[in-house]
This record gives C-alpha cells, sequence and structure tokens, in this order.
C-alpha cells in the first residue's frame, strides 16, 4: 500500500506535539512499519497518469546504478553516463509501466551531478532537458 504523507514527522516544542510537513510519500510493510519511498514533488504527470520519478530510478538502477530521472510535461528524462542503454532502458520502462518509450528520453552525460554529500542535484539536469 502506496500513501503520500503531507506530515508524518512528529515534532515536539516544549510540551506541544506538532506535524512537520515533509512532503515524503511512504508505505507501510505487514508489520505496521513505515519506509519513505519518494518525495511528492519527484511526480510528473505522463499522458494524465502520474509516475514517481524515484520508482523509475530504481528501475533503471537494475540496468545501470549511474542514473538519474526528471520529467517535465510528457516527458521523462533519464540521464546515464554509459552509452548503448538506450533502447534497452526505453523497452523495460515501457513494459514495467505500461508507457509508450515516446514517452522516455535517454540522455548520455559524463557524470550525473551530485552535491558534496553525494545527493544528486535534480535541478542541473532539469536545466538540460532538451524540450
Amino acid at each position: 500500500m502506496m500513501f503520500f504523507v503531507a506530515g508524518c514527522q512528529s515534532y515536539r516544542k516544549g510540551r506541544m506535539w506538532g506535524v512537520l510537513h515533509t512532503g515524503d510519500i511512504a508505505k507501510r510493510d505487514g508489520d505496521g512499519y513505515y519506509y519513505i519511498t519518494g518525495r511528492m514533488k519527484r511526480f510528473v504527470k505522463i499522458w494524465g497518469n502520474r509516475c514517481n520519478l524515484d520508482s523509475l530510478e530504481q528501475m533503471v538502477k537494475s540496468i545501470t546504478l549511474d542514473c538519474a530521472c526528471v520529467g517535465v510535461d510528457d516527458r521523462i528524462t533519464v540521464f546515464v553516463i554509459k552509452e548503448g542503454l538506450e533502447e534497452q532502458i526505453k523497452d523495460m520502462l515501457s513494459e514495467r509501466t505500461g508507457l509508450n518509450k515516446r514517452a522516455f528520453s535517454v540522455v548520455t552525460i559524463e557524470n550525473i551531478p551530485k552535491n558534496t554529500s553525494g545527493k544528486v542535484q535534480y535541478q542541473e539536469l532539469q536545466k538540460r532537458i532538451e524540450i
């Protein structure tokens, strides 16, 4: 079961309890434990279908670990550093999501931009999208 978490982290300020609006998306397992699986801001709408870019990125990591997904309007762009994987990635994503291969663009770049703590700089990749 997957659901949106508008604010799942509780915090204590003095004697009052509150909620931090984190924008995280979580799933709950059979034992009642919650796992963060993505962010609400990491969704795009492709031909009327909501797509979680974090989930798509995890799918692509079954082919290559060096990847990052961004999207705009009706296009998801997958950035990879290894050449020659374009059709394999498009075929796999199309098969697993049910979307037409035209929804996906695979771009080979020299490296995936990351900050000093190792997090992918999605804003930098968003600027590189060919529209």
